[in-house]
């Protein structure tokens, strides 16, 4: 495991919920708001504030996921079809297309785990502040 997955290790924290198998973690699909608000407060306590902030910053994470993705996205298309990506050439999830070579590939199953696991964690957090607002509506 990487430094950057080795810091959301602590979103693993599972809770027990009824009707569902196992524990439901921030990364489980499916998890509903009041399930993300409960976990991310067992995790960091109830700091209204500290949850916005942490909201904020694992949102701007993703989006900087995002870019790098993105961009990846782009160099790898130049390599291997010899023009940027467009939407038609999505080919398989997460990484675009099979021609792609294995280095670019791994590059972009990272950036794209990344993306979505900051993505989640950035809602829970946000779900864990309370009442929504402006600060919040690009991220919920």
């Amino acid at each position: 495991m990487d430094n950057a997955f080795a810091k959301l290790a602590v979103y693993e924290t599972g809770i027990r919920v009824p009707r569902v198998t196992g524990l439901v973690t921030v990364f489980s699909s499916g998890v509903s708001r009041a399930h993300c608000r409960r976990l991310a407060i067992r995790i960091f306590g109830p700091d209204v504030q500290e949850h916005r902030r942490l909201a904020l910053f694992h949102w701007n994470r993703a989006k900087r996921y995002q870019a790098l993705y993105d961009r990846s996205l782009d160099t790898a298309a130049m390599k291997t079809l010899g023009r940027p990506f467009t939407f038609g050439d999505y080919r398989i999830s997460g990484i675009g297309r099979d021609e792609f070579g294995e280095d670019d590939k791994s590059k972009l199953r990272r950036y794209v785990r990344l993306l979505q696991a900051h993505r989640d964690v950035a809602r829970a957090h946000a779900c864990a502040a309370g009442r929504p607002g402006k600060w919040s509506r690009e991220i919920l």
